[in-house]
């Protein structure tokens, strides 16, 4: 029997309703209605009962007893196989990672890709999705680490790691009738009047910037892939900002100007769940992560 059903059983214990349950976990509904129809037909007795009326699930008295040796499969399984890894010199296992969909390419050339090439024994499983999921798939144990590029609230039940410090430039052809020079550092205040493309993870943060100097983001284009933003940007001769580390190198054809202004950087966040056991492969890659000088 996949382990996956009796983990997944848990969490239908858990919560008392399958839908909440199958949500939880980012499963469908029917293929976790069918996991536990095939526990009910594989031991050939009930485990959920579903009250007259009412939408939740109870475990059957069998359902019960049921559970208990479930968790402590589980436990023992969990066990064994980290035991088991960590008597190889080499990390190995499934990495499950939450990324904001605007960081995906970022963090995949910054951290997966020579990560991947150090242990190539580990496989990935990456999600790309927004902060309340990376947060549900974190807390139901989904996930071993998300990446944010939003700030994520302090809380006893996570542990933050600082990302990488990303800053604004303005990208825009050499040759510009605005008189942008290519390195120089620009006054948010040069962007009035000027027709931008954007990040819609970067719109709110420079409005409220433009706003605090006294003027509105005449923004033209949004996109949510910075290469898009750029593309469109080079096809109607209009500048762009986009976000980028201090150290990384932007595209040597087109002139970039850093943006000063208040509240014009941020910190993407790495998080996880605050006392879990890490796999031998998350283990690998916090160490790795913290290696990049990022802590």
């Amino acid at each position: 029997m996949d382990f996956e059903f009796y983990r997944n059983f848990l969490i239908v214990a858990e919560t008392g309703n399958i839908t909440a349950a199958a949500r939880k976990l980012a499963l469908a509904q029917p293929a976790l209605s069918a996991q536990i129809r095939t526990l009910e037909r594989h031991y050939g007795i009930r485990l959920l009962e579903t009250a007259r009326g009412k939408r939740g699930v109870s475990l059957t008295p069998a359902g019960r007893d049921f559970l208990k040796v479930a968790q402590r499969l589980c436990e023992e399984e969990e066990n064994l196989q980290l035991n088991m890894q960590s008597q190889s010199s080499k990390a190995a296992g499934l990495l499950r990672i939450s990324v904001a969909p605007t960081q995906s390419g970022i963090f995949l050339q910054r951290y997966l890709v020579p990560f991947a090439a150090i242990h190539p024994g580990i496989t990935f499983q990456v999600r790309e999705e927004a902060i309340d999921q990376q947060l549900r798939h974190i807390a139901s144990g989904s996930s071993d680490f998300a990446y944010a590029n939003a700030p994520v609230a302090e809380a006893e039940e996570l542990l933050l790691y600082g990302g990488q410090r990303e800053y604004l430039y303005l990208v825009y052809e050499k040759e510009n009738a605005c008189g942008f020079r290519d390195g120089e550092e620009l006054p948010l205040a040069r962007l009035r009047g000027v027709p931008l493309c954007c990040n819609f993870s970067m719109y709110s943060l420079l409005q409220r910037a433009c706003n605090s100097e006294g003027f509105n983001l005449d923004a033209r284009f949004l996109a949510s892939i910075g290469d898009t933003v750029l593309a469109f940007a080079k096809s109607r001769g209009l500048a762009a900002v986009v976000a980028a580390a201090c150290e990384e190198e932007l595209d040597d054809e087109l002139g970039h100007s850093l943006l000063l202004g208040e509240g014009l950087s941020f910190s993407q966040t790495l998080f996880r769940l605050a006392g879990s056991r890490l796999s031998p492969a998350a283990k690998a890659f916090e160490e790795f992560f913290q290696k990049q000088g990022n802590i």
